[in-house]
């Protein structure tokens, strides 16, 4: 074939070749990752740290029955998942391609009880469907397994306790190494309401600042802007909230209630404004199911919290404010964070309630305290507002991850893609004055046959012939 044809095939030939091998590559690497994980969680559940502390008082004997049953139930979890939808889809890479989501938050914020009962599925439980946490973590962090994704419910402390950042900085080491392009798809702060309308409100600037400062790190340690989703908790624990919600049905209480903001990647909108904008739209809902449940009554009695609820809600507002203008303040120094939404919402009805509204009338107009409202105590296990938050919104985020890299690995980058640059062009420089002088070569080469060639015309004398010779061996010499 033409020359330029031949090199457009062997081009073509090349690009095919690199390209399939890039693809290998990727799955190989896809599932040598997914392999590694699997046997990290199994590790770290033979090596005990994952055990329960009665199981170590009983004894060495029930110690290692605990810990055959862990390893039993996570092989029976990691099956289950690899089953699953996704699992037929991508096959043993399963576990490493199901989204994983961070929750943290203060201790005692309710972070484990909104995973447990927000009706999620999760393969590894029981008989009595009692979720069984803590497989493949430490002490220090919740692994949940659902059907969906994977929830990492960190410990509390690393939140508010800068000693145990080292601890905390190693954790997220472990997540980067084995899920380095996307470690976590986002990140769950949960803040209990009660702590922060019940405390002074200092208390909410300085839990946020923490949290941001753990916000910060997860994105400089693993190298992706994820977005945050802010859980209020512990909603049941302002007045009236399980009265107004009694007449509520299953369904109900498995949607969102809170605020999902547009997705902006370089986040430069004013979270303030925002969440005054998306809390009235609340409270204005809230009082238009308020006077629909009186239009409703004909003449029965309805309890306090039906009418009161929605003025209560409103009294929230200042220390939730507050928490979220620092949380995502503007800072030269650090990242802004992506803000997702807010959300409420209520795993275990259980605790007393006190009144803030009430508190306030009375201390307005001069009350006598005795007359306040007395604490409400409430006990359900339902969980409020917690399976669509997951399954809709959270779980169906799972492409807005980005990469992030250092301004170092940055500059690594840049380099190594010009050095590649460079070589290439040297590379292709050299083909190309390779390829000049040897078609200059073929025709010089080219020239002197033909000026053999008539030399040797008509003549037979050997002074012809030495002369062609002559010309062929400096040919030759050159070559």
């Amino acid at each position: 074939p033409p020359l330029p044809l031949l090199w457009a095939a062997i081009a073509f030939a090349a690009i095919l070749a690199l390209w399939l091998g890039v693809a290998l590559w990727r799955r190989w690497r896809v599932k040598r990752a997914n392999q590694q994980l699997g046997a990290v969680l199994e590790e770290q559940a033979e090596t005990g740290t994952i055990a329960a502390p009665a199981a170590a008082a009983a004894g060495p004997d029930t110690r290692t029955a605990d810990l055959d049953v862990l390893r039993t139930r996570l092989s029976d979890a990691v099956k289950t998942i690899k089953t699953s939808k996704i699992g037929q889809v991508s096959g043993g890479s399963a576990l490493y391609e199901l989204p994983w989501y961070i929750v943290i938050g203060n201790p005692a914020a309710g972070k484990s009880s909104a995973v447990i009962n927000s009706g999620l599925q999760f393969p590894f439980a029981d008989k009595n469907s009692a979720v069984i946490h803590g497989i493949g973590g430490t002490r220090n962090c919740d692994w949940f397994f659902t059907t969906e994704g994977i929830l990492l419910d960190t410990a509390g402390r690393y939140s508010v306790h800068e000693e145990d950042r080292t601890e905390w900085l190693g954790f997220l080491g472990l997540l980067k190494r084995y899920r380095p392009k996307a470690p976590i798809n986002g990140i769950i702060v949960t803040a209990s309401i009660a702590e922060l309308t019940g405390n002074r409100p200092e208390f909410a600037i300085n839990l946020a600042k923490n949290l941001r400062q753990r916000v910060q790190e997860l994105t400089e340690k693993l190298e992706v802007f994820a977005p945050v989703y802010v859980m209020f908790t512990k909603a049941d624990l302002i007045t009236g909230f399980t009265e107004f919600f009694s007449s509520s049905d299953k369904h109900e209480y498995d949607r969102v209630w809170g605020a999902t903001l547009p997705y902006e990647p370089d986040e430069k909108r004013d979270v303030v404004a925002l969440f005054d904008e998306r809390f009235e739209e609340l409270y204005e809902g809230l009082k238009e199911i308020s006077v629909a449940q009186l239009s409703l009554s004909r003449g029965n009695q309805l309890s306090p919290g039906q009418l009161s609820f929605p003025l209560e809600f409103s009294t929230v507002k200042p220390a939730l404010r507050a928490f979220l203008a620092t949380l995502f303040e503007n800072n030269p120094f650090q990242y802004k964070p992506i803000f997702r939404g807010f959300y409420f919402t209520s795993a275990l009805q259980e605790g007393e309630t006190s009144s803030t509204a009430a508190q306030r009338i009375a201390h307005r107009f001069g009350l006598d305290a005795t007359a306040l409202p007395k604490p409400h105590s409430a006990f359900s296990k339902n969980g409020f507002f917690l399976r669509d938050l997951f399954s809709k919104v959270i779980f169906a985020d799972r492409q807005t991850v980005r990469q992030f890299a250092s301004p170092t690995k940055t500059r690594l980058r840049y380099a190594t893609f010009f050095g590649f640059v460079a070589a290439l062009a040297l590379a292709l420089g050299g083909w190309t004055w390779s390829t000049i002088g040897n078609q200059q070569l073929v025709a010089n080469v080219q020239a002197d046959l033909d000026n053999v060639t008539r030399l040797q015309q008509g003549r037979n004398d050997l002074q012809s012939r030495l002369q062609a010779m002559d010309i062929l061996e400096d040919r030759i010499d050159q070559l």
